[in-house]
């Protein structure tokens, strides 16, 4: 490793951790909130979490190491640890140029800043877990004969490992089983296929067997609790408009910068990358057509796809620059002065839609937000939340717009014309960077379109000094820690139109009061009509989100 790429990984890494310090103090959210309220103890933990036992484990502990208030430690210590990884496997893989694009890709992408924040495992622990058995599985590939059992039992306990965490992590065992397969296809013969066949028996045996053996010595821990979580994905039901919303919200975190330079794949990427690609595939099968996700937090699940995508694009990337290189009698080229200019007016430019005059909506009906992008209507703000968080922030849908259109636009160009292509990929570059630090200030800070972290602290503290709130239902559960720790939490309401019916009775029957952080907006029809009626004791407002205390007596 030469000075320059040592300089250039301390740089990465530095600002990997710079770029999450702010949001190592956002407040929990919903799902996050339950999975540290739930961790206190192995027993409290074992009747919350339905999955395998390493779970429950690695919460408590983590509880124990960290505080309470510091369980977003967790996953960004996993998540360092898998930034280390990805450079280490990239760079043996491919080169240590790539390594560096895709370690840079990694800091700066939107959704691998809320992974290495989330209080799961589904954005730091399984990544982790995932790039170590492509570590042991590379060096089981390269080592000498004589070596490769040790390699073999490093792969197979990391396989252990990952599945006593969570049962989706059966995509890893399967995208190494087929890349291998794939790569050896010419090698293989019937007894080497006969004895993969009774390998992966063996394993989901031993699996079922240490389960068993677990829940013997560890009573927290319910076997049938955790089958019966899993079987409620594999149900009727599935809502195909939730998939596309969700999967939408997904391509959103991911943003262009990941997403495309993947027009730009060559076949010799593809094969450098198979076991990346193969994941992603299992996993796409896994989350959308297998199992029904709809009703669960799919853009969580969906983190599995960053790592393989920072890996691709940034090996992609790095090939270009290189080609490039080599090349560059052939090409355009523009002076460093005049290429900083240019990305300067380009920041500018995307930077200033952000503050363009915006619309909120609320989140139903679903299909009038389709309507008006349909109908060219784009400077509205689209609200990032969900059930495992984050608590919510807002971005324009035209910066979002605009920002993959000119991505997109200027790699098309590329391949018309390779004699700029410096030019159009440093402009992807730019706004592909862009857009990612919109976001992570938006998460972080919220200083364009409104903080719901700040207005849920001055309400919750509003409520913790009126000595007459006794009791507060909360709008999207917004708040719960806060409101538990003043001992006035009675509950949360979701404005949604399948609920309509059962809050009818819930609201005739609640003495008490109800907290709204609108994001999104409540929307037309029973919620909005009943609180229209109710007495605003309390209102306060961060730019475009507002959030408001009821007293509804008058309405009793």
């Amino acid at each position: 490793m030469n000075r320059s790429t040592k300089l250039a990984l301390v740089l990465l890494f530095v600002l990997f951790v710079i770029l999450r310090l702010a949001g190592l103090s956002l407040p929990y959210h919903q799902d996050e909130w339950k999975n540290v309220s739930a961790s206190e103890t192995l027993e409290s933990a074992g009747a919350f979490f339905a999955h395998p036992p390493l779970q429950s484990l690695l919460f408590v502990s983590s509880r124990n190491i960290f505080g309470i208030d510091g369980m977003r430690l967790m996953p960004f210590v996993f998540s360092l640890l898998s930034a280390i990884l990805l450079f280490v496997v990239l760079g043996r893989r491919s080169s240590q140029h790539s390594a560096l694009w895709a370690l840079g890709l990694l800091t700066v992408c939107i959704y691998g800043v809320w992974g290495s924040l989330s209080v799961d495992v589904d954005g730091s622990i399984l990544p982790f877990l995932f790039l170590l058995a492509v570590f042991f599985y590379d060096s089981f590939g390269i080592s000498l004969p004589e070596n490769k059992w040790k390699w073999f039992i490093a792969i197979i306990a990391v396989l252990f490992l990952g599945m006593m965490v969570k049962l989706s992590f059966v995509i890893v065992p399967g995208t190494l089983l087929i890349d291998w397969l794939w790569n050896n296809r010419k090698d293989i013969k019937s007894k080497q296929g006969s004895f993969v066949l009774i390998g992966g028996i063996v394993f989901v045996s031993v699996y079922v067997g240490l389960l068993y053996s677990i829940q013997a010595i560890l009573p927290s821990f319910n076997i049938d609790f955790m089958l019966g979580h899993a079987k409620q994905f594999a149900g009727d039901g599935r809502s195909y408009l939730q998939i596309v919303v969700q999967s939408m919200k997904a391509i959103y975190y991911l943003s262009p910068l990941l997403l495309v330079p993947l027009v730009l794949i060559y076949k010799e990427t593809l094969k450098r990358n198979s076991i990346f690609v193969i994941y992603i595939i299992l996993g796409l099968i896994f989350y959308l057509v297998i199992f029904d996700f709809s009703r669960g937090a799919l853009d969580k699940y969906l983190m599995f796809l960053i790592i393989p995508l920072v890996a691709i694009s940034g090996d992609i990337i790095a090939g270009l620059f290189q080609k490039w290189r080599l090349e560059k009698d052939k090409m355009i080229l523009f002076s460093p002065k005049i290429l900083a200019g240019l990305a300067g007016i380009l920041f500018v430019i995307l930077i200033a839609i952000n503050f363009l005059a915006h619309s909120v909506s609320a989140l139903y009906p679903k299909t009038e937000w389709f309507s008006r992008i349909i109908h060219g209507n784009l400077n509205i703000l689209t609200p990032f939340t969900g059930g495992s968080g984050p608590i919510g922030f807002y971005v324009s849908f035209l910066f979002i717009f605009v920002a993959f259109v000119v991505s997109l636009a200027f790699i098309l160009l590329f391949l018309r014309n390779k004699k700029f292509g410096h030019f159009f990929l440093i402009v992807m570059i730019v706004t592909g960077v862009t857009y990612n630090l919109v976001f992570i200030e938006e998460l972080s800070f919220a200083k364009i379109n409104g903080s719901a972290p700040e207005v849920m602290r001055s309400t919750v503290s509003f409520i913790a000094n009126n000595d007459q709130i006794k009791k507060v239902l909360t709008y999207n559960d917004i708040g719960a820690r806060e409101l538990s720790g003043i001992g006035k939490y009675a509950g949360r309401f979701y404005a949604a139109p399948q609920f309509e019916e059962g809050h009818r009775s819930k609201f005739a029957e609640f003495d008490g009061n109800y907290m709204i952080v609108g994001i999104p907006p409540i929307y037309q029809g029973f919620y909005s009509e009943f609180f229209s009626r109710c007495d605003s004791i309390f209102e306060t407002q961060s730019v475009k989100i507002t959030a408001v205390v009821y007293s509804c007596q008058i309405q009793k």
